[in-house]
């Protein structure tokens, strides 16, 4: 089961890729839902395996790392108030602008393939992220990712 708590939308204000990362696991720490070692290896792996996504005219980031560096499911969630430069998945010569960042915290490896599923069907929908990255009411905007997670 995924926990997906209101407290971990935030927006953020950062132009360099390696602080959001560290905000966005740092938070996800405090709440307990992963280990201090979560942090470097988040860094680690998105310099390896890249997580940006273009979905239409938006760049997403999903970023996640192993399993053994999760206590506890769970999701944060970044709507970054300036585009920051991932490099794409599919192509990681290219890099995106993304304002849209979901860093997983998954304790089950084979349960990524499902929750991963998820979220492409979700971040796909851009009418729906770019509502998201307009709205200011974090209220409504977790309501929102809640119905399509």
């Amino acid at each position: 089961m995924l926990t997906f708590d209101r407290n971990m939308i935030f927006r953020i204000n950062e132009e360099d890729k390696k602080n959001v990362l560290m905000f966005l696991a740092e938070k996800l720490e405090k709440k307990g839902y992963v280990k201090h070692s979560y942090i470097n290896a988040i860094l680690k792996r998105e310099s390896k395996y890249p997580t940006g996504i273009q979905a239409g005219k938006l760049g997403v980031a999903i970023p996640h790392t192993d399993a053994e560096h999760v206590i506890k499911n769970g999701i944060a969630v970044g709507i970054l108030e300036k585009p920051v430069q991932f490099q794409r998945i599919d192509n990681p010569d290219v890099a995106i602008n993304v304002n849209f960042i979901i860093m997983l915290a998954l304790k089950q490896a084979h349960g990524q393939i499902d929750v991963l599923q998820n979220i492409t069907n979700f971040i796909v929908q851009e009418k729906v992220i770019q509502n998201i990255l307009n709205d200011n009411n974090l209220d409504h905007v977790y309501n929102i990712i809640s119905k399509n997670l």
